[in-house]
This record gives C-alpha cells, structure tokens and sequence, in this order.
C-alpha cells in the first residue's frame, strides 16, 4: 500500500513535469488531482463545479472555430467511451486572462480489478506556438502564391493595354484624317461615336496599366485626408439616400500621384457602395499607423516605419471568404452580370496603384457583418 509520505513524492514528480496533469475519477467526473503545469496553463485551479457534462463552461474550452466545445466530445468522454488512450488536439482554452492556449490532450482511462473504469488521467501539452507557427506559414505561402498570381495577371495584362492602346491612337489618327474632308452629317455623327468609344476604351487600358504599374506615376506631397474627405463628399451626394457616407479622418500626408490615389478612394467607395443592399453606412477613415517588422512582412510589400492608413469600412453583405483571394484579379466580380455595378477593374486598380506607392492592400471583415478595405502607404 501507497504511504503518505510516497504520494507526496509523486506529486512533487508530477509538479515537475512540463505537461499539466489532470485526474478525475469515473464516471462523473470530479477532479481528484491537478499539477503545477495544469493551473500555469489553463490560468486557474479545477473549479469546484466542474464535473461530467460540465466542463467547457468553468474551463472555457472552445473549438478552434471559437465556438464552444461539445461537451460530448471531450477528452473525458472519448476516453470513457473508447476504454483506451485517446489523443485531442483541437481544443482551445478561453482564459480568464484573456488567453488563448492551444492544447493537445491525451486522455487514459484506469481500471480496477474488475474491468471498471475508476479514474481518467489527461495529460495537456501546450502547442499555441506550434498552431500559430503553422498558421503564419500557411498565411504566408498564400500571400505568396497570390503575389505571384497578381504578377502574372498584371505582366499579361499590361503588355496587352499597352499593344491595345497604340490600336487606339491608329483608329483615332485615322479617324481624325477621315473627319478632317467630310461634310455628311451623319459620316461626321459616326467619327464623333468612333472618338467617344476609343475615348471610352483608352480609360480601360489605363486602369489596367495603372493595376499593372506601368502608367505614369507622379511623385509629390499628397494630403490623404483631404482627397479622401473630398471624394466622401462627392460620393455622398450622389448615392442612394439610405446610404450615410461619414469621414473620421486625422491629417496625414503621402508622397505619390494625386489623381491615382484619388481613384484609389473613389473605386474603394463605389465597390462599398455596390456591397450595401438597402440602407446601410459607409465610413472613410485616414491615420498614421506604425508598422513593425512582423506585419511588414506579413503584408509582403512594406517596409516596416511609419505609414498612413486609408479605411473604407461598409456595412454591405461582406466578402465570401471563398473567393477573398481573387477579388483583386482583372474582371474579376461577384454580381451578376448586366448590373451595372461596373467591369471589375476596380480593386485590380487599387492593388495596383498601392503597389506603385510602395504599399499594400489589406482586406478585413467588420463585424457585425461588412467589410474594411485598408490601403496602407509610406508616409510623407
């Protein structure tokens, strides 16, 4: 028989341990023994009513989802269920403090001379560095692939605007010959619609050389929050009524091309308002943010410093986590086609011009339900 004293010895070896140690005594469940480990991990000692079907509320035990875990599949359970070790690792432990710890959990029943399961032994291992590891590789071969993918679409697409808009300057060239000896009303009518769809066209190829960062791009101070203010206002006047455009911005200055960055707005705020169904509200916000070498890197286009920070925040539908990745690509958009709602262009022309300011785009959604866009530039 086990004495006093040879107890204490193996619960000063199982305070030692680097793994918590949980035990609870079959079948409902109360706790019979924690470590050291147990409370450094989780946060806090067993609470007194957690017991069998009880667990997920006093613990704070949640899916990785964030969703609370079920109680019916907890380690406990599994292990009462499968009479053998079992291994979990997809619990994510709310702390108290405000922590999130990531587990893995080995669960063991013990039985006594009859066959009967008396307690459940749970070892815990924290992996949060490892989930976090694993997710910021994940994050980054994404970012990756996809600067890759936008590279490739915006070489092909700006070889193609560049071929195309010397095809316009010979029809407008010739156009313009042909024009010059006519006296039909109706020929001279004709060469007027010729010059305003090669117009229309050529503004087409631009957005595509400005998404390809091959246009023309001027370099001078720029107050963000002034063009941003002015292009609120504009769009304020002209959307729907039930759509309340607001702007909370702060004074910051960029170095860049005025009539780029004003488009930037302008695209960011009629993509928003395409979003909204109904009544809804449209926030543009301008600040100085500091970005440290970890988000830098993570956007992949920055260097870490100071950076002014554009926001066009809606309360629309939302973007589909499915195809957030592709919603920078040429053409490429969810409505319907016929709509009216324009040719997709135009966060393939935000890309592109944050890119040529050295910049870079972040998609978010806001909470209830909406979407913010954030340009992130150098700042003057």
């Amino acid at each position: 028989m086990t004495t006093l004293r040879e107890l204490e010895f193996i619960a000063a070896i199982a305070d030692a341990l680097p793994a918590a140690i949980w035990v609870g005594s079959a079948p409902r469940g109360e706790t019979v023994y924690t470590n050291g480990e147990f409370r450094e991990i989780l946060g806090l000692t067993a609470p007194p009513d957690a017991e069998r079907g009880n667990y997920v509320g006093p613990y704070g035990v949640h899916t990785v989802d964030g969703a609370p875990y079920p109680e019916h599949r907890m380690p406990f359970e599994r292990a009462l269920a499968a009479r053998a070790t079992v291994e979990v690792d997809d619990l994510v432990i709310h702390r108290h403090d405000g922590g999130r710890v990531h587990l893995r959990v080995f669960a063991r029943p013990l039985f006594d001379e009859r066959g009967e399961v008396t307690h459940v032994v749970e070892s815990f291992t924290d992996i949060t560095r490892e989930v976090l590891a694993e997710r910021a590789r994940a994050e980054g071969e994404s970012r990756l692939g996809q600067a890759q993918r936008m590279d490739s679409i915006g070489n092909l697409a700006g070889g193609v605007a560049h071929d195309f808009n010397n095809l316009l300057a010979t029809i407008k060239i010739l156009s313009s010959l042909l024009r010059a000896g006519e006296s039909d009303p109706a020929r001279l009518t004709a060469f007027a619609q010729i010059d305003q769809v090669t117009d229309s066209a050529a503004k087409l190829t631009r957005s595509l050389l400005g998404f390809a960062r091959r246009g023309k791009n001027l370099s001078q101070r720029v107050s963000l929050d002034a063009a941003a203010r002015s292009v609120a206002e504009i769009v304020g006047r002209t959307v729907d009524r039930r759509i309340e455009v607001r702007f909370e911005g702060e004074a910051v200055d960029v170095v860049g091309d005025a009539t780029q960055l004003e488009q930037v707005i302008m695209n960011l705020l009629l993509n928003a308002r395409d979003a909204i169904e109904g009544a809804g509200t449209i926030t543009v916000r301008t600040g100085l943010v500091e970005v440290d070498a970890a988000r830098a890197a993570k956007l992949g286009a920055l260097a870490p410093g100071p950076h002014a920070v554009l926001e066009v925040i809606d309360t629309g539908t939302g973007i589909d986590p499915a195809v957030r990745d592709r919603i920078f690509e040429p053409y490429f958009t969810t409505r319907a086609a016929g709509s009216g709602h324009g040719t997709g262009l135009g966060l393939a022309v935000v890309y592109g011009v944050a890119q040529s300011h050295r910049g870079a785009v972040e998609v978010a959604p806001n909470q209830p339900c909406g979407t913010t866009m954030r340009v992130l530039l150098p700042a003057a």
